[in-house]
């Protein structure tokens, strides 16, 4: 939703939990959002191979580095992976798994032990 606010023709909002969704779909419905946006329960998995300009991920660690693959494919050209709700303590591991996957840190941010980062992949588009 920040996204089609910040000006980005359509978004995409996936979560593995259904009331999450449900949550979602309120708040877009009071805040005037349309056909631009879709919300749902699907997979990273299920997403291949689509590829978008930017992903944002909110996720923990764990997730983070079992996921690394599949988000750093989800990304388009010079498109962006930005990631929160970290720990700054899992930085150090954060950077080495996207680093393996083709990832370089773009910028990151630390606030009050928090912490987002955002990384670039050098990857060509599928022909």
């Amino acid at each position: 939703m920040a996204a089609l606010r910040l000006g980005a023709a359509s978004a995409r909002g996936i979560d593995h939990d259904p009331v999450a969704i449900e949550c979602a779909h309120g708040y877009a419905v009071q805040n005037g959002f349309g056909t631009e946006l879709t919300l749902d329960t699907s997979s990273l998995t299920a997403l291949s191979p689509q590829r978008f300009d930017i992903v944002l991920a909110n996720l923990d660690r764990r997730t983070l580095l079992d996921l690394n693959d599949l988000l750093a494919g989800c990304i388009r050209g010079d498109g962006r992976l930005a990631v929160s709700g970290l720990l700054i303590d899992d930085r150090a591991d954060l950077l080495d798994a996207f680093h393996h996957v083709g990832g370089v840190l773009a910028w990151e941010r630390e606030r009050e032990g928090w912490l987002a980062m955002a990384f670039t992949f050098d990857q060509e588009e599928p022909a």
